[in-house]
């Protein structure tokens, strides 16, 4: 009864602060008296105050200053999907806007490995923004028994925008130079004269980019509306290049087709790519993709529904027309505390060099480039708020993609070990969940468990297909000029395919094998210490365990790697 009384007695105390506030708030405004009248017991009480868990989205935000991070080899491949629209915060990148929008990196680490980075930019205003980045990233280091391994990254982006009375207009250009080795195999192991000249154990891939887009402003024309454009040019060191252009659009406007709706929209999205590519040694190609999506989106106050459709034509080696839905909903059973949500979905992939490289640089120069598709995938998962600072996020997603890219390990007389690529459609199961823990800005942990089956048509394995993986990130400020962070992620075990050659009886044959690839753990460490308001210190540490172990059968990872040196913001 104390409690209730103190209660009654503050919402009183409110109400009056409320009254006597009100006519300096709006002194213009006519004074209202409102008399009510409270039939029954009253109890007030103060309703829960649950986070919003979906991040805000601003269309035309600032250019946000790109975070420090390196890596030696890329990833292995893995069936990745994204599902849901509604996305865990993100972390300020380092430097944040306080540190300086403007910065210079310098370091060096272990395995004679250079790194510098400079971001400058001019911040998003009424008008205009503009920004330009460089990194370098190289390293003449060696794995003990295996071909020299040094490799360079080099990365040049300048980006610009334009706001008008009703529109906005992006534009930019990136460069990237890529050279690595195939150091994929043990020298001892073949006879000095064998081995290739050190110009045949190298790629080196350059790419070019020219984009620009055009979007009216939300409010500025009814029927909301953009086009953009995008051309990439990729070279390597054995002469194939690849041009890709990229041109989408879309439409859409508000309409009201059923009522109770927060709102409703029609719209029609467009893509179209063409593709050409040109070999030393393969004749040329083109392949070109178009797509049309129609759609419907309503959004209520509990509920939302998507209902669309695909229509792709696609000219590879025939022409043909393929149909995909597009379908979504979600409800929040609980508000901002639990959402549901499923969905049908397809897509059209066009493995292109540069797409394919991204994925696996060891990649033997290859013609053999094919749509892959998955036409009818279905996909479910839920989104919770357990508590104030703690965010689930799970999904399921079954489907079939048709020409999956496989890439295996060809017999070869000379020690490339290069990888080359075939296809074959792969039934796939693959099961997420990651909780995100956050308390405002001081501390975020990030952690991550997916499961995954996939089983191909024709192939007894999928390849290079971890059934696990886990990952693990998180971030401290653990004083106001000190930041730690860490980062662990987890593969199981993986197979590769691997053709060698067998002498019996003075007769040589080529047999095959299925080659284990252990599975990992990977954990990174780094801290940033601030000296000043411009000068900072960082460290960061990759593969602490110090294990070679492998992405890519016969291409072992660096011992334990560490970048170290001097931020200065301006």
């Amino acid at each position: 009864m104390k409690r209730l009384f103190i209660i009654q007695v503050a919402c009183l105390l409110a109400v009056f602060a409320l009254l006597l506030a009100s006519p300096a708030i709006a002194q213009n405004k006519p004074t209202q008296v409102e008399e009510v009248t409270i039939v029954g017991n009253f109890t007030p009480k103060v309703a829960d105050a649950n986070k919003i868990t979906k991040s805000p989205v601003l269309k035309d935000t600032s250019i946000s200053l790109p975070p420090m991070s390196y890596g030696i080899i890329s990833s292995p491949v893995s069936f990745s999907y994204p599902i849901s629209d509604i996305q865990p915060a993100k972390p300020k990148p380092q430097p944040d806007p306080i540190f300086g929008r403007n910065y210079l990196r310098l370091g060096f680490g272990n395995y004679t490995t250079p790194y510098v980075e400079f971001f400058a930019g001019k911040t998003q205003s009424k008008t205009a923004a503009f920004d330009i980045h460089f990194k370098h990233l190289s390293s003449k280091g060696d794995i003990s028994d295996y071909y020299e391994s040094g490799f360079s990254q080099n990365d040049l982006n300048i980006n610009a925008k334009i706001l008008t009375k009703k529109y906005a207009i992006s534009f930019g250009g990136d460069y990237s130079r890529n050279s690595f080795q195939y150091y994929g195999f043990k020298p001892d192991q073949f006879i000095t004269l064998h081995i290739p000249a050190a110009d045949s154990l190298k790629q080196i891939t350059n790419l070019f980019t020219l984009k620009t887009r055009f979007e009216s402003l939300k409010g500025a024309a009814k029927l909301h509306h953009a086009f953009g454009v995008e051309v990439n040019y990729m070279i390597d060191h054995y002469d194939a290049s690849e041009l890709l252009i990229n041109l989408d659009g879309m439409l859409d406007a508000e309409v009201s087709v059923l009522d109770g709706s927060i709102s409703q929209t029609v719209g029609l999205g467009l893509n179209f790519k063409n593709l050409n590519n040109q070999w030393e040694i393969y004749d040329s190609k083109s392949r070109m993709l178009f797509e049309l999506n129609p759609y419907y989106n309503a959004e209520f106050n509990e509920y939302s529904l998507h209902i669309g459709a695909k229509i792709f034509m696609a000219d590879d080696s025939t022409s043909s027309i393929y149909f995909a839905p597009d379908i979504r909903a979600s409800i929040n059973a609980i508000s901002g505390v639990l959402r549901l949500y499923a969905g049908l979905t397809g897509e059209i992939h066009t493995n292109s060099l540069k797409d394919l490289y991204g994925v696996n640089p060891y990649l033997f120069t290859t013609d053999h480039l094919l749509f892959s598709r998955n036409l009818f995938d279905f996909y479910g998962g839920v989104n919770a708020s357990l508590s104030k600072f703690i965010d689930l996020n799970s999904w399921i997603v079954v489907g079939t993609i048709e020409n999956k890219a496989q890439y295996y390990h060809p017999y070869q007389t000379v020690p490339y070990n290069r990888i080359m690529l075939l296809y074959d459609d792969v039934k796939r199961i693959r099961l997420n969940a990651e909780v995100t823990y956050q308390q405002k800005d001081k501390f975020r942990m990030v952690a991550g468990l997916a499961w995954q089956t996939g089983t191909p048509d024709r192939l007894s394995e999928v390849w290079y297909f971890p059934s696990i993986e886990g990952w693990l990130n998180g971030q401290v400020n653990l004083f106001p000029n000190f930041i730690a962070k860490a980062s662990l992620k987890y593969f199981s075990q993986m197979k590769a395919l691997y053709y060698y050659s067998q002498v019996e009886n003075n007769i040589t044959t080529i047999s095959s094998e299925l080659k284990k690839i252990d599975g990992y753990a990977d954990l990174s460490l780094g801290a940033e210490y601030r000296l000043t308001p411009k000068f900072s210190l960082f460290l960061d540490i990759n593969n602490v365990f110090g294990s070679n172990y492998e992405y890519w059968y016969n291409y072992p990872h660096y011992g334990i790697n560490a970048i170290g040196g001097l931020t200065f913001a301006f």
